[in-house]
């Protein structure tokens, strides 16, 4: 979960914050020691989506691809904040300010690590990059009606190790990571940090202190912020917290780490560890959804799992399956060797109606993907063999026709393909 800062490092261009009117919000500096307040835990704010084209009602983690009335929004990893109409098929930067002269957050900061979530219309992100000789990483909202930009808080990453992970957006704040020393600690030394939930208004505001997230006694992940409530995983348990009165509620305690992937209608979608480890000693995932009042399990795929996700539509999934892709025929080369299954499911959020729809043992469509009128828009992948080598090849971000197993790209360079 936390990449070290050398990461962010290869980035070699230096860049500067400028035009197309961002409004600059707080400033934090990652440094070891904590200046901010401690948080008695407070009351978040009610905020629901508007009505548009289409709006998904699915709350999803570690999220680059996500889709809003007529456009994909893509978070690219060296051309910013991308969005792709999936009625005319053209791409564009998301930044829509006619005046832009490609020195705001979205154009500027290239590296979008994470596309939180759109609450009315506006999508909440995070970049990663330079501004002038410092590197930074910003939080930051996109209104997809204005184009109008909004830096929610940056935070300068000066002690060499930060947390990136996704920050939790809903009831009116946004959840984020950051590293404190430990009293007394040495900040040269990595192990005096640990690492804790703070929280800001999506409007802004001071960042105060919530929750421990890593120390000695705990380990805690928040998932989601849903229905006015924080679902969280904390030392093997899956906890209901409110966070006006603090009160929790632990709802299921399970022997494995368990990673959630998406939130719908008061479940929970999460890969839960089979019981029996194979001969290698390794533990194989299942699919599984908990209900967040009644704490009941249920396993909606037979079989491992390989990756899956939630839509709107319902739940496509690979499922795990070791297979030889390609065998080279001679005693110079192994084979190479691929643990995805060929096919690709949809089943209904309830695992009924499990069927298969696309196969090819030679393609591979990554788990970050949305799907919208059954075409399914993410990271496609091929396997090819050739004269001179064979391997995966990766074909971009693509709108994939899952009926006729042919794709189009998606991020193309704006100039080329304007909206």
């Amino acid at each position: 979960m936390k990449k070290i800062f050398c990461f962010i490092l290869l980035l070699g261009l230096l860049l500067s914050l400028g035009a197309c009117g961002p409004k600059i919000g707080n400033s934090e500096v990652m440094s070891g020691s904590s200046e901010l307040p401690d948080l008695p835990f407070g009351n978040g704010g009610e905020v629901t989506n508007q009505e548009t084209l289409f709006v998904s009602d699915v709350d999803r983690i570690d999220s680059t691809i996500v889709a809003h009335g007529d456009y994909i929004y893509i978070g690219t990893l060296s051309d910013g904040l991308y969005k792709y109409n999936r009625k005319t098929g053209k791409g564009s930067s998301a930044c829509v300010d006619p005046a832009c002269d490609g020195s705001c957050i979205v154009e500027n900061l290239r590296r979008i690590l994470y596309l939180s979530d759109i609450v009315n219309n506006e999508l909440y992100f995070t970049a990663n990059g330079y501004i002038g000789r410092d590197a930074v990483l910003v939080y930051a909202k996109i209104n997809l009606i204005t184009g109008e930009v909004t830096e929610i808080l940056r935070l300068y990453l000066d002690h060499g190790d930060a947390e990136f992970d996704q920050p939790i957006v809903g009831d009116g704040y946004m959840y984020y990571l950051r590293e404190v020393l430990k009293e007394g600690g040495n900040e040269e030394n990595p192990e005096d940090y640990e690492s804790y939930y703070y929280r800001i208004s999506l409007d802004g505001g001071e960042p105060e202190r919530f929750c421990p997230q890593r120390t000695d006694e705990v380990h805690c992940v928040i998932f989601f912020a849903a229905d006015g409530k924080l679902y969280m995983y904390r030392n093997y348990q899956f906890i209901e917290h409110d966070p006006e009165t603090g009160e929790e509620r632990v709802f299921l305690e399970t022997t494995d780490f368990c990673k959630a992937r998406a939130y719908l209608d008061g479940k929970i979608y999460y890969y839960q560890k089979d019981d029996q480890a194979t001969e290698e000693g390794t533990k194989r995932d299942t699919l599984c959804r908990v209900d967040v009042k009644t704490g009941k399990v249920e396993q909606l795929v037979d079989g491992y799992i390989y990756t899956f996700h939630v839509t709107d539509e319902g739940i496509y999934y690979t499922l795990w399956e070791e297979r030889v892709v390609y065998d080279p025929d001679n005693s110079h080369e192994d084979p190479d060797i691929a643990y995805h299954g060929a096919a690709l499911y949809r089943c209904d959020h309830d695992g009924s109606n499990a069927e298969i729809v696309y196969e090819n043992p030679y393609m591979y469509i990554s788990y970050d993907y949305t799907v919208v009128d059954g075409i399914l828009y993410g990271y496609v992948s091929e396997y090819v063999v050739d004269e001179r080598s064979h391997g995966w090849r990766g074909r971009g971000i693509c709108a994939f026709d899952l009926s006729t197993g042919t794709y189009t790209p998606c991020h193309t360079p704006k100039e080329e393909n304007p909206v």
